[in-house]
């Protein structure tokens, strides 16, 4: 399973999955959404919405895996905290392996953020594999 973000590293991260798993693997992306806050402006102007931000981050997914059933990808949206999302979809889906990249944060926004990489690798059932630059 690869959590992705759409961020150059996530999509590097997937792509050296489908290069590692053998041609009879199936490879789980996942993306989570984070709740929108109440006070946020796309929900006080009701713009944005729950349903609308799945259908864009599905399109998007699509636009740059057009043949993903084709390589062998499974994509699922989830909704919530990342780090619980990713490793309740782990194990509801008896995933093998979790390939991650790193953000590489450090210093006082790692502390005050933490990590979704060093949570996930905490709570996962299954080996966990961080990608670094």
């Amino acid at each position: 399973m690869v959590p992705i973000d759409f961020s150059e590293k996530s999509i590097a991260a997937l792509h050296e999955t489908l290069d590692f798993a053998d041609t009879e693997s199936i490879v789980h992306a996942v993306y989570v959404l984070k709740p929108l806050e109440a006070t946020a402006p796309g929900v006080i102007w009701d713009s944005a919405n729950t349903e609308h931000r799945t259908a864009n981050i599905q399109s998007l997914f699509d636009e740059k895996f057009p043949n993903s059933k084709d390589q062998g990808i499974t994509f699922s949206i989830k909704k919530g905290d990342p780090d619980a999302e990713i490793v309740d979809l782990a194990e509801s889906e008896n995933i093998t392996l979790i390939v991650i990249p790193s953000k590489g944060r450090t210093g006082i926004s790692r502390f005050l953020m933490g990590s979704v990489s060093e949570n996930v690798i905490r709570c996962a059932h299954c080996p966990v594999i961080v990608l670094k630059d």
